[in-house]
């Protein structure tokens, strides 16, 4: 009696089912450790600028009349905070300012003197790929400049910068948050936002003007589009990442 031979090419499917189970089951491995590092790393910055929120900052008192006239849209919402900057610029002498747009963004301003250090440190130095919002290493840390930039991440989640991409989708966004504030430690400066665009790396926006420097005015006019009445007053640019070789900008004109 013939004896039949096996046909061994049956069981192959079979293995490469199960090495397709094992690719995917590792590549998901992968999937969930990365998102687990990112979403960590997400919670960790979140945690860091709570704590100073919490330490330097607090909810100003508005009384039934203040309310009522913010609630008015043909007012502007004033910023319900208050700010310790002297007490945080005692602990972390980086700290040049606090920037804040209500219901949006509320972090300290760092300077270093240049423009990597605070690209993945956190005000307090600790390492963190959020960064910090810093001062471009080209301006004062006095807050004095005519033309300042203050560079912060576009993060996904939302935080730093990443909410700032809203003003060129949404009009409503715009209409509902026209203003950022400044506190410098001595005064807190309000900035009427005049201008939300997607610039080149290399776009003159990118110009830091001293106090006394020359030029500043025809800048303003021409760079930022402001009109005559306005090109002698302080502007501030918040700059954030975009696509590819581009970069998102709102620039504030000082409007008090």
């Amino acid at each position: 009696m013939m004896r039949m031979k096996k046909n061994r090419s049956n069981r192959r499917p079979g293995v490469i089912l199960w090495l397709s189970y094992i690719t995917a089951g590792v590549c998901f491995l992968v999937s969930v450790f990365f998102l687990y590092r990112i979403f960590g790393d997400y919670n960790r910055n979140r945690q860091i600028y709570q704590k100073v929120k919490e330490e330097y900052t607090r909810p100003t008192e508005e009384t039934k009349e203040e309310a009522k006239e913010a609630a008015t849209p043909s007012k502007a919402k004033e910023p319900q905070l208050q700010v310790d900057l002297k007490g945080l610029k005692e602990n972390y002498p980086d700290v040049a300012a606090w920037l804040y747009i209500p219901e949006v963004l509320s972090y300290p301003v760092m300077y270093s003197g240049d423009n990597e250090r605070y690209l993945d440190h956190a005000y307090n130095g600790q390492k963190d790929k959020a960064g910090s919002l810093f001062l471009d290493q080209n301006d004062h840390p006095d807050m004095t400049d005519r033309h300042m930039i203050i560079y912060g991440h576009n993060m996904k989640d939302g935080s730093m910068f990443g909410r700032l991409k809203e003003y060129l989708r949404d009009r409503d966004f715009v209409s509902a948050h026209p203003y950022f504030y400044l506190y410098n430690g001595k005064e807190e400066l309000r900035y009427r936002i005049v201008s939300c665009r997607q610039v080149e790396m290399t776009d003159d926006v990118y110009t830091v003007y001293g106090k006394d420097d020359l030029g500043y005015e025809t800048f303003a006019r021409k760079i930022i589009g402001l009109d005559d009445e306005n090109s002698n007053k302080q502007t501030v640019t918040l700059s954030t990442c975009s696509v590819t070789d581009q970069r998102f900008i709102i620039t504030g004109l000082q409007d008090n």
